[in-house]
């Protein structure tokens, strides 16, 4: 099918290449009668230009068809002739990817199980400025603290 596909695309090629562009160009420039003119254009699209557009679609669709088939058979021959060369690495490829996952599930269970710790995150209250009675000073703590006064040393309530 590859060979016929091709052979058509080429005959196509050279129909349209070397028949129907020159006559159609030719015509285009010759002639001056119109009349005459809408005659050689239908003639030559119907009889050079159709025909190889024709040839050069089909040519490809066989030339893909036989791609297709020839990909398949060549994927049939691995099968039947590389089956048993195959089977040993099949074998091992599948007691190497199940060996860790065997080690996996073994090690789960000979470690402990413990509860994950939580860790709940502290809420601050947003600062508040409280001024010291004896100085004046301002200081900024957060609510419910104790602290000194930065200047006096009086105890400062938030």
């Amino acid at each position: 099918m590859r060979v016929w596909g091709t052979i058509m695309l080429t005959i196509g090629i050279i129909i349209g290449a070397l028949i129907f562009l020159p006559v159609f160009i030719g015509v285009l420039i010759t002639e001056k009668d119109t009349q005459n003119v809408n005659y050689y254009l239908t003639f030559t699209v119907i009889f050079f230009g159709v025909p190889s557009l024709l040839l050069i679609l089909y040519g490809r669709k066989l030339r893909r068809k036989g791609q297709l088939a020839a990909e398949e058979n060549f994927r049939q021959q691995q099968l039947r002739n590389g089956a048993s060369e195959y089977a040993a690495f099949g074998d091992r490829a599948r007691q190497a990817v199940r060996r860790p996952a065997m080690e996996t599930m073994q090690n789960k269970h000979n470690v402990p199980q413990t509860a994950p710790k939580l860790v709940v995150p502290k809420v601050t209250a947003p600062p508040k400025t409280v001024i010291c009675r004896n100085c004046g000073a301002s200081k900024n703590m957060v609510v419910g603290q104790e602290a000194a006064c930065d200047y006096c040393s009086t105890i400062l309530k938030a």
